[in-house]
């Protein structure tokens, strides 16, 4: 089946190794994804815009193996990127070199992702071969993600913005030499100043400039200024006859600008075409779908140190002192109306699961807040069974763990749902009367606001917990996270290791593929008595999606 948008003008299909096409593939039989015609050309440098497809015969598990490997470093740079946002800010020549540095950092430490870190790494005494395996492994990952990430808007809005940021620290890891070579290879018609022509702009470029004796170091570029639009309006470069004159530090912004916009485009025409991608293998199809729920870091199906486990008689203070908003409100909703539709009792459940509430413990209080309002027999058959579920109790006896910050802010929300992320689904009225009833000013509610607006939802969520703690800055991803970061500010134990830190030497590709095989595919199983219980379909998926490639 030719699939011409992947690229526009590029041809895929998806097929076995045996040749067969069209309908479900045999289990016992090694999938494989053919695209394009090889061309061992793409892969001859550490950095490119993906604009064609790869050429490879890759196995499907392989494509799993490399597709997660790619999510860390992705997450890694959004962790970074909230540690250091507003605290130094982006736009300085110091904070743009320390946030690169850091992310730069974390991934050469990291053992988890070896192609990434020669691709980061000076290449000196490496061996081609491993080179160029790397180069195809990056190049062959970001098409799969970009494929994974195009189903919504949400997820294509998080994955430009996680390749966008990756793709600017790699670019500024570049000599001058390979700048030059990059640009002419992406068709960007941008001119480097001689030396000549540089003695004569930077007294005009640098003016004032605290860091002039920096940036007398680096190269300039010169632009049409339309290309610089928000160098523009920020009053942070010299216009000349139509031109923008910028530094190399700014220079990265514009280049990467133009990797944003083309990335955009083919994101959102992969998106056009992915229902007749998934209607031709349904084992890519789970592959594709399943990768937007991938979360990195501790799962918090069970907590670890059962010393200070939180019982049920603390969480109502708790609830107020370390709660995340979202469920801080659901915790609120239950215990004013006694209510909570499903999906609310099921986001809420897992979290205080993961927070250290026990079975018999959950049973207590939501049979104790729904009976306020409901006959104690009538909620016995209704809900114990979707409680015992959680826990592994019930159903195909695996326990469920807490949602992530991505599969909240990815989850539909409809009317009279309290689950979601507040600073996605909530109207920002709402959202700034919460905020204020917390103890947030007006300066704090607007900052917060902000970044609801712009999308950055966990940034927001971040900035709620520095205003809540005394300026503590977290990176947030998970709302038990959250939890157990501000327990540890509150009781005094931040001796410990943060969570936020331990995410980033968390389970290995293989180990995140065999837990969410098994938790995600059935995290709706069944709150409410009306339905019949069920099991997933095929047991082979709880382990993985690559034991059903075997």
């Amino acid at each position: 089946m030719p699939l011409d948008e992947f690229p526009r003008t590029k041809s895929m299909e998806f097929t076995t190794s045996s040749g067969l096409r069209g309908g479900p593939r045999p289990r016992n039989r090694l999938a494989r994804a053919v695209l394009a015609a090889p061309d061992q050309q793409k892969y001859l440098k550490d950095l490119t815009f993906y604009s064609e497809p790869p050429g490879d015969t890759i196995p499907l598990v392989d494509l799993e193996n490399w597709a997660l490997q790619r999510l860390e470093p992705l997450i890694y740079i959004l962790e970074t990127v909230l540690r250091l946002v507003e605290r130094v800010g982006l736009t300085s020549l110091h904070s743009l070199s320390e946030w690169r540095n850091t992310l730069i950092n974390e991934i050469r430490q990291n053992k988890l992702i070896p192609s990434f870190y020669v691709l980061l790494s000076s290449h000196s005494g490496t061996a081609e071969e491993d080179l160029y395996e790397a180069r195809r492994k990056d190049y062959i990952s970001h098409f799969i993600l970009r494929a994974a990430y195009s189903t919504s808007e949400d997820r294509r809005r998080w994955f430009i913005q996680q390749e966008c940021d990756f793709f600017r620290a790699r670019f500024m890891q570049l000599t001058p030499q390979q700048i030059d070579s990059f640009l002419q290879e992406q068709g960007l018609h941008y001119v480097k100043l001689n030396d000549a022509e540089k003695n004569v702009m930077i007294q005009y470029i640098l003016g004032d400039d605290k860091n002039a004796e920096k940036k007398k170091m680096l190269d300039l570029y010169k632009v049409p200024w339309l290309d610089a639009l928000e160098l523009v309006r920020g009053r942070r470069v010299f216009l000349q006859a139509g031109m923008a004159y910028i530094t190399t530090q700014e220079f990265t912004s514009i280049v990467t600008q133009k990797f944003r916009e083309f990335l955009e485009r083919e994101v959102q025409h992969m998106s056009l075409s992915m229902g007749r991608i998934l209607e031709d293998d349904e084992r890519m199809q789970k592959l594709l779908q399943n990768f937007e729920k991938y979360y990195l870091g501790p799962d918090y199906s069970s907590r670890g140190d059962t010393s200070d486990r939180i019982t049920l008689d603390m969480i109502g203070t708790v609830s107020k002192e370390s709660y995340p908003l979202c469920m801080r409100h659901m915790h609120e909703e239950v215990t004013t109306n006694h209510h909570l539709k499903h999906f609310g009792r099921l986001h809420y459940g897992l979290f205080l699961k993961g927070i250290g509430l026990t079975l018999e413990e959950q049973i207590t209080f939501w049979r104790g807040e729904f009976t306020k309002k409901l006959d104690p027999d009538k909620w016995d058959k209704q809900h114990r069974y979707g409680i015992r579920h959680m826990y592994g109790k019930e159903g195909h006896m695996k326990e469920l763990s807490p949602y992530s910050c991505i599969k909240i802010i990815t989850s539909s929300v409809g009317a009279g749902d309290k689950h979601g992320c507040p600073f996605k689904h909530w109207d920002p009225r709402n959202l700034a009367t919460k905020l204020k009833s917390i103890g947030i000013t007006d300066a704090g509610v607007s900052e917060i606001q902000g970044f609801a607006v712009g999308g950055h939802y966990q940034i927001a969520c971040g900035k709620v917990f520095a205003f809540t703690h005394k300026g503590a800055e977290v990176g947030i991803n998970h709302p038990n996270q959250y939890f157990e970061e501000s327990r540890a500010i509150i009781t005094g134990k931040l001796g410990k290791k943060s969570l936020s830190q331990e995410a980033s030497g968390s389970d290995s590709a293989s180990n995140v593929a065999a837990k969410v095989g098994g938790e995600e595919m059935n995290d709706t199983a069944l709150w409410d008595g009306e339905l019949e219980p069920m099991d997933i379909e095929d047991s082979n998926h709880i382990t993985g999606f690559a034991s059903a490639w075997a």
